[in-house]
């Protein structure tokens, strides 16, 4: 619990003998004794079973009320205060009541303002609604981006696939005792030996970076050769499309690496066809969904309507200054002094500029 303002008095009981913290409101000047900091967990403890005692004092009245038969109607609350008795009252009898609250103080009465309540309510809603208007607007970027995303896609899938057709007519077989290859300039069909010769070339260029370098021709098309990371390098066979396959520690593994790369042409056309309709799929879906409203989107500009409609009706600083001047000029004020053995009741008349 946090104690900010109370005011508290200390007095006497002539009947119990003691004395005891209780609620004053000043006019009889300060008569109490200075707070020290071990009183102050007595002063909380008052406060709170002052106040727990307060709202079940409000909520007991309200059930009699309702035991009387009033479930609703015309409700005065003569002292309304920042309003905790309207404020406990059930919601089905406020929701059928009409309540008038007086308050004196002008600082409780605004505070009590029904508008005031309302303005926190439609803050609190619109700072809520605000997220997630603001994470809707992130997600129908997210959705445009990967709609766009998936047309590259497809674009570029399907001129490959294109290409990869046009490279099967182009390949030749080079199975079992068909194998040949171009490797400078020399045509062989030895395995082992071209192998060998794939190797060496390797080594020398491992640490070399830049582009490929055309070392002959494998089944129909240009073979090239480049370094790879980490020391490695990698074999590329150039037809429409580009295909590429590592060097291998062996002789034979690499050229089971190639042959594998050129037989391997049928997967990669059911692989293409495969992606290309999954990402038109996936385009189909984004699109039905770009575009789509904020489902609270009429809510929100609603509130924020109403939000200015009540601060503008909640600005109470227009013409406030000369509406409290022309107020005390034609204002009488009344003023008790007292002195010891004489009351004296004086009327004074503020003058323009005077402060009181």
């Amino acid at each position: 619990m946090q104690l900010k303002a109370i005011a508290l008095d200390r007095e006497f009981d002539d009947e119990t003998n003691q004395s005891g913290w209780a609620i004053t409101d000043g006019s009889a000047g300060l008569r109490g004794e200075v707070i020290k900091s071990d009183n102050l967990a007595n002063i909380k403890l008052f406060a709170a079973t002052f106040l727990s005692g307060a709202a079940s004092a409000l909520t007991e009245k309200q059930q009699a009320a309702q035991r009387f038969g009033f479930q609703g109607g015309q409700v005065l609350e003569p002292a309304s205060g920042i309003g905790h008795f309207i404020g406990l009252m059930p919601e089905e009898m406020l929701r059928r009541s009409t309540v008038t609250g007086i308050e004196i103080d002008p600082l409780t009465a605004r505070i009590a303002n029904p508008m005031v309540i309302e303005k926190s309510q439609v803050d609190a809603e619109l700072i809520r609604l605000t997220r997630l208007r603001s994470a809707h607007a992130e997600e129908q970027y997210r959705i445009r981006a990967s709609l766009r995303h998936s047309r590259e896609e497809v674009q570029t899938w399907t001129e490959r696939l294109a290409n990869l057709r046009e490279d099967l007519t182009l390949r030749q077989d080079t199975s079992g005792d068909k194998f040949r290859i171009e490797l400078d300039k020399q045509v062989l069909d030895n395995r082992g030996v071209a192998g060998e010769l794939l190797l060496r070339r390797a080594e020398k260029i491992k640490t070399r970076f830049g582009e490929d370098i055309r070392i002959g021709r494998f089944a129909g098309f240009d073979l090239f050769i480049r370094s790879g990371f980490n020391n490695t390098a990698e074999l590329v066979l150039r037809g429409k499309n580009s295909y590429s396959t590592r060097v291998t520690d062996t002789a034979l593994g690499t050229i089971r690496s190639l042959e594998s790369t050129v037989q391997g042409f049928e997967e990669r056309v059911g692989r293409l066809e495969s992606d290309i309709k999954d990402s038109q799929k996936r385009a189909t879906e984004l699109e039905a969904k770009v575009g789509a409203p904020f489902e609270k989107e009429e809510r929100y500009h609603k509130l924020v309507n109403r939000q200015s409609e009540i601060e503008e009706q909640l600005d109470l600083t227009k013409n406030q200054a000369p509406n409290q001047l022309e107020a005390a000029e034609n204002s009488e004020t009344n003023i008790i002094v007292e002195q010891p053995e004489i009351v004296e009741r004086q009327t004074i008349k503020p003058k323009r500029g005077m402060k009181v």
